[in-house]
């Protein structure tokens, strides 16, 4: 299995550097005593946007597939819960929200994602405030564009429901602890879960959501008007589908889902 998780993020990167062709390339500006590169704000669009979410996607794919492999369970399903967000960005960028097509959610999100985050390159310290939107609102505004199948108050539950248990592994909660600790003689795992069931679960978990991250570039493709890496994204995303079933061909729903 992590052979083909390996394969397929390979074959996502190849698609996502070939899309990064379609939009302006960053230049070096001065920052402090040195330079980095940067987009000028005439190209920093909400496309441009979704776009640099799937470069996040694929490093943190790569770097959960590491985890895993090493058999890092827990330390794995934190970056997944980065992944997740990362997608519900850029469905969110992507849909008409609110009577203008364009809603201040929208827009704040847009302003905070391009937003320095020193005030003085020159001072670690002169942190700028940020005025995010809140996940929840995000979550939200996904909710209320219309699902072509499916049962939306399931959907909705059970999107509720993984942000949860994620959530747990993120901050640490006692009972996602207590999985570290087992074997024989029993002790805690903090050197990975290589071994023991909770490997197959992850692989299990890691499906999906390199499936929806496919998804994602696929989407962000259409949006960048880039049809041919459209098309193969997609094509990547059947064959991924068919090798581990995690799509009910019939439905289209994903392994675990309802209809």
């Amino acid at each position: 299995m992590k052979k083909l998780f390996r394969h397929t993020i390979n074959e996502l990167e190849k698609l996502v550097q070939e899309l990064s062709l379609k939009f302006p390339q960053p230049i070096p500006v001065p920052y402090g005593d040195h330079f980095v590169f940067s987009h000028p704000a005439n190209v920093r669009s909400d496309v441009l946007a979704s776009f640099l979410k799937t470069v996040r996607i694929v490093s943190l794919l790569n770097a959960s597939l590491c985890l895993l492999e090493n058999g890092y369970t827990q330390e794995s399903y934190i970056l997944c819960r980065a992944i997740d967000e990362a997608g519900e960005d850029i469905t969110f960028l992507a849909h008409s929200i609110g009577e203008a097509g364009t809603s201040d959610d929208q827009k704040k999100l847009l302003k905070e994602f391009y937003q320095e985050e020193l005030v003085n390159s020159s001072d670690p310290l002169s942190s700028a405030p940020r005025d995010r939107v809140g996940r929840k609102k995000i979550r939200a505004a996904i909710s209320s564009i219309p699902i072509e199948a499916g049962d939306p108050h399931t959907i909705r539950t059970t999107v509720k429901a993984i942000d949860q248990l994620f959530s747990g592994f993120v901050h640490g909660a006692y009972v996602f602890i207590m999985e570290m600790f087992g074997g024989w003689p029993p002790r805690y795992h903090m050197h990975g879960m290589s071994g023991t069931p909770r490997i197959s679960e992850c692989e299990d978990n890691f499906v999906n959501h390199l499936y929806r991250s496919i998804l994602a570039v696929e989407a962000v493709a259409h949006r960048a008007q880039c049809e041919d890496v459209a098309l193969r994204t997609n094509e990547l995303s059947k064959k991924f589908a068919e090798t581990t079933g995690c799509l009910n061909i019939k439905t289209g729903a994903r392994k675990g889902e309802q209809t």
